[in-house]
C-alpha cells in the first residue's frame, strides 16, 4: 500500500515536471533531455500500475468489475499507458501543444484518481481492523458479562448457605 502511494506521489512529481516544461514555466534549451526522462520514468511507473492491474484482474476475476472506482481506475491506467506508448513512437501524432499538454492533464488526472484509489483502500483496511477489534470487545464483554452472572450466582448461593447456617455477612 505505502508502495504504491510513493509511486503515485512520484508519478505526480514526473508528470508536473513534464508540464511544467511543456507549458514553458521552465525553460530548457531545445533538445534538452530532461522532458524524455520524466517521460519515460512515469512510463516506468505507468507499467507497474498496468502489471497491479493485470494483477487485481487475474485474482478478482469478474469480481473486479463490480468495484466501479477500481474499473475506473483501471481505465484510466490502460488509456494512460496506451497513449503514452503512441506518443513514444508517433511524436508527430502529437505535434499539437494542446494535445501534448491534454495528455499531461489525462495523466494527472490518473494520478488523483490513483491516490483516491489508494486513500479509499486504505481507509477499507482501517474499517476491517476496527470492525475485527469491535467484534473482539464484544465477544470479551459478552465472556465478562456470563462470568460476572455465574459469580453473582455463586455469591448468591454462599450468601444463603451462611444464612441457612445462621451467619449473618
Amino acid at each position: 500500500m505505502v508502495v504504491v502511494v510513493c509511486l503515485v506521489i512520484l508519478d505526480a512529481i514526473f508528470v508536473l515536471a513534464e508540464l511544467l516544461i511543456d507549458l514553458s514555466v521552465i525553460k530548457l534549451e531545445h533538445g534538452h533531455i530532461a522532458p524524455e526522462v520524466f517521460h519515460y520514468l512515469s512510463l516506468a511507473v505507468l507499467t507497474f500500475f498496468m502489471l497491479e492491474l493485470a494483477g487485481k484482474l487475474f485474482a478478482y476475476r469478474l469480481e473486479y468489475f463490480d468495484h466501479k472506482f477500481e474499473v475506473f481506475d483501471g481505465l484510466v491506467v490502460v488509456i494512460s499507458f496506451v497513449l503514452d506508448i503512441v506518443y513514444i513512437f508517433h511524436e508527430d501524432a502529437f505535434d499539437g501543444m494542446g494535445l501534448l499538454i491534454l495528455l499531461r492533464l489525462w495523466r494527472v488526472a490518473r494520478i488523483i484518481n490513483g491516490i483516491l484509489v489508494s486513500v479509499k483502500t486504505r481507509a477499507h483496511q482501517q474499517i476491517h481492523k476496527l470492525k475485527e477489534s469491535y467484534d473482539h470487545l464484544v465477544r470479551r464483554v459478552t465472556e465478562m458479562q456470563e462470568r460476572n452472572d455465574k459469580l453473582e450466582q455463586e455469591n448468591q448461593k454462599l450468601q444463603a448457605l451462611l444464612k441457612k447456617h445462621g451467619i449473618e455477612f
